[in-house]
């Protein structure tokens, strides 16, 4: 007879605990054996000073990206539809995350004309006006959610109709952003090197608990959820391919004749090119925001946040007037406040970027009465002023070193106050601009452009 081997209990868990640990083993397990689906297993060797070598990881990352890598290049180059690359890179989310890991590409809500944007608030306008329905989209729909506006504006558009594939793709969104009780971070890759990510659990929270408040405003109304089959689609890419989250609102306000609420208007012209249906009329979420503000239905800071939100997202074209940066500073409010940390918010060096689509010299139009107004008013102090100079010169775009284009602007500035006949100086100008010159002395580096 063998002897009985004694068994040592090593560990003593909870349940909950024990099936994690159990659920944990497991999906190492299948995971090496390569036999869970959308689960690599890799090797990650330890340097000789104890660090991590992601070399594996980053090649495994490189061949990840490889397959859309042409697609994608395509769509920074061309104006292709969002919904093509959600397509392309297997979902909205994905989609999202690919233009932000990369900093290239845009998601294009306008055309950048006036007529254009013009157009769009008249759509809302109307609607605002008489109080009829329209659809909203899948990309319109997460960023109104995320942000908690929905909620609030949802008092002026009570008569919103969704796809219920727009209400799935909130759900989807919302589960993405749980997390386990003892998760840090997140890794990421980014131009070739990889980073941690420090997990915000409040801020992750406070965003699932307002896509949540979004869901159930729009369950509220059923007659207002519209689902459609993709048997009732047409046989071609733009309802075949495209992730019904960002197809369906389309398709329906075709069907119902009413307008559309989308940040991927291209997505029109792309159905309208293959099915020969109508491009429904449209509005994006800016446009309506600005209505919004114009009619004095929500505040500039409201605004601004939202604008600013857009831009961390590379939505374009997000258009900026002299207007925009003295209440952006001043405030709209009767007390004036002077905020030198909005000014960031608008996002120059993306905004005002030749990348953007922005000519330089149409940049410094915008720019240049504002801190003109800056320089003659007596009310910002000299200390004020040269706060707003170096916070403009650190975000504007441009390929000259710093210190030679803030001179050149400010040799302009003062060309302009001594040409002007109708430009009164303040008594502090010349004190003001002494200041800027010693303070473009510290602009030194040469500038590059970094999107915010």
């Amino acid at each position: 007879m063998f002897p009985k081997k004694e068994k040592t209990i090593e560990n003593r868990l909870p349940i909950e605990k024990y099936i994690i640990a159990q659920t944990h083993h497991h999906f190492l397990k299948l995971s090496n054996e390569g036999m869970w689906d959308g689960a690599i297993s890799i090797e990650i060797p330890h340097l000789e000073d104890g660090s991590i070598d992601f070399k594996n990881f980053i090649s495994l990352m490189e061949a990840h990206r490889e397959p859309g890598k042409e697609f994608f290049n395509a769509y920074c180059d061309q104006n292709l539809p969002f919904a093509m690359l959600a397509a392309s890179e297997g979902g909205h989310i994905n989609a999202i995350g690919r233009i932000q890991h990369e900093q290239r590409g845009f998601i294009r809500m306008s055309d950048g004309t006036l007529e254009e944007f013009k157009a769009q608030k008249d759509v809302i306008s109307k609607i605002l006006g008489s109080k009829e329905s329209f659809y909203l989209d899948g990309t319109s729909a997460w960023i109104l959610a995320e942000t908690g506006l929905l909620s609030k504006l949802y008092q002026y558009i009570p008569n919103l109709k969704v796809p219920q594939s727009v209400i799935s793709l909130l759900f989807e969104i919302k589960d993405n952003l749980s997390s386990t009780p003892d998760q840090v971070g997140q890794m990421f890759y980014f131009k070739g090197k990889v980073g941690i990510a420090e997990l915000n659990i409040v801020a992750r929270r406070k965003t699932g608990d307002r896509i949540s408040e979004a869901i159930d405003l729009l369950e509220a109304k059923p007659h207002n959820i519209a689902v459609i089959s993709s048997a009732t689609k047409e046989e071609v890419f733009s309802e075949q391919k495209i992730p019904a989250s960002l197809a369906d609102a389309t398709i329906l306000s075709q069907r119902e004749n009413i307008p559309i609420l989308t940040e991927d208007f291209l997505y029109l012209h792309l159905n309208n090119m293959e099915t020969g249906k109508s491009k429904p009329q449209y509005f994006s979420s800016i446009a309506l925001m600005r209505v919004l503000y114009e009619n004095k239905l929500i505040n500039f800071q409201e605004y601004l946040d939202f604008f600013s939100y857009l831009a961390s997202y590379r939505f374009r074209f997000l258009q900026i007037t002299t207007d925009d940066f003295e209440k952006a500073f001043f405030g709209d409010g009767p007390i004036i406040q002077m905020q030198v940390a909005n000014l960031r918010k608008l996002h120059l060096s993306l905004t005002l970027s030749t990348e953007y689509g922005v000519d330089p010299d149409n940049a410094l139009r915008v720019v240049i009465p504002f801190i003109l107004k800056l320089l003659i008013d007596d009310f910002v102090s000299v200390s004020i002023m040269e706060e707003v100079f170096t916070e403009i010169m650190s975000q504007y775009p441009t390929e000259k070193e710093k210190i030679v284009f803030s001179r050149s602007l400010i040799y302009l500035l003062i060309m302009v106050i001594n040409k002007e006949r109708n430009i009164i100086s303040g008594k502090h100008t010349q004190e003001k601009i002494d200041a800027l010159l010693k303070a473009s002395e510290k602009l030194l580096s040469p500038f590059l452009i970094i999107p915010s």
